[in-house]
């Protein structure tokens, strides 16, 4: 891998392909899983930080599992749609991104990712090319783009579709696909989702709704929402308990307190705060960079010590990140008319 002196550009990098992949469909744990590994085992070859190299992954992964294509973007779809809001799950993807990308940014100058030394890169060989099984992968993995973003086809059905196509065409092997599923998350996420409806029948929304609004104004209310977003996404899943819920708590609030704040603003507050908590090492793509580490690098317990405390202080500031970022209203310009 000749890298020469562009070895700045290696954390930024990350951050993009981690971005696209996940934003292609996959979303951010499934990238996780394969681009975590990759970092944090090249952040140990160039004898670099592997926080840095790691959290580039996950931010790039969690910011772009906002698309309307991937796991968190339909989540929001869905909720939103129910609540009688449409065409919001486009402006929260752009806005989410974008403060993802501020917050790596920030992780790429604090941690001097421009001074970064190739190191031992130029020993390691040449990856082969595609072979035919890859080159057809990614060939449906930009119909499903296509037909999903350009021809608004309902992803669930498209991605069922192309993965039959693969199956037949002998490109992957089901049987490893099927374990590769997320099932644990995909229960998680419908029991939540069952114990939300339970709970909003019983008026338990409208009685969180009116406590947040107790706790907010017109210009507190994006950021202190943010702000719960990314406290409760340190102890539980973002897609699984966060959002559900959390955003149907959004139209009590915003007809409670009034004044300028929208449903989109505060979904994307939520959205935004949620998935930059991903860097706590007690989630699981910080927990992804602790195992990695200890591989690779075979270090001490207190050497994993030291790197699970600045794994939280860097979930805590980036998601101090958002609640500027939505206090300074960053989040109102990306409201459209929903």
């Amino acid at each position: 891998m000749a890298v020469g002196k562009q070895a700045w550009l290696i954390p930024i990098i990350i951050y993009l392909v981690s971005w696209g992949l996940s934003a292609a469909g996959p979303g951010a744990i499934s990238v996780q899983s394969v681009m975590i590994i990759f970092a944090v085992s090249l952040a140990v070859q160039m004898n670099a930080s592997p926080v840095l190299l790691g959290s580039m992954a996950i931010l790039g992964a969690v910011g772009g599992t906002t698309s309307p294509i991937a796991l968190s973007g339909i989540i929001v779809t869905d909720i939103t749609n129910s609540l009688g809001y449409h065409g919001v799950a486009q402006p929260v993807f752009i806005a989410v991104s974008i403060v993802n990308f501020i917050c790596a940014m920030l992780l790429y100058v604090g941690f001097k990712g421009y001074a970064l030394n190739a190191g031992n890169l130029n020993s390691i060989p040449q990856l082969p090319k595609f072979n035919k099984k890859q080159t057809i992968s990614i060939v449906a993995i930009v119909a499903l783009i296509v037909v999903v973003v350009g021809l608004r086809y309902d992803v669930g059905l498209v991605a069922f579709t192309l993965s039959l196509l693969l199956i037949l065409c002998e490109a992957v092997d089901e049987k490893s696909a099927v374990k590769l599923i997320p099932w644990n998350v995909l229960i998680l996420i419908c029991g939540v989702s069952v114990l939300m409806s339970v709970t909003s029948l019983l008026g338990g929304i409208d009685l969180l709704s009116h406590f947040l609004s107790s706790l907010m104004n017109d210009k507190t209310a994006s950021p202190l929402i943010g702000l719960t977003a990314g406290i409760m996404s340190w102890f539980s899943s973002a897609n699984g308990v966060v959002l559900p819920t959390l955003i149907p708590t959004v139209p009590g609030i915003v007809n409670n307190i009034g004044g300028g704040i929208s449903l989109p603003e505060l979904v994307m507050a939520i959205v935004g705060g949620a998935t930059v908590a991903g860097i706590s090492p007690l989630s699981t793509g910080g927990s992804l960079i602790l195992a990695t580490y200890a591989q690779e690098a075979k270090v001490s317990d207190n050497a994993l010590q030291s790197i699970f405390s600045r794994l939280f202080l860097l979930s805590f500031g980036v998601v101090v990140v958002v609640m500027i970022f939505a206090g300074v209203n960053g989040f109102k310009l990306f409201v459209t008319g929903v």
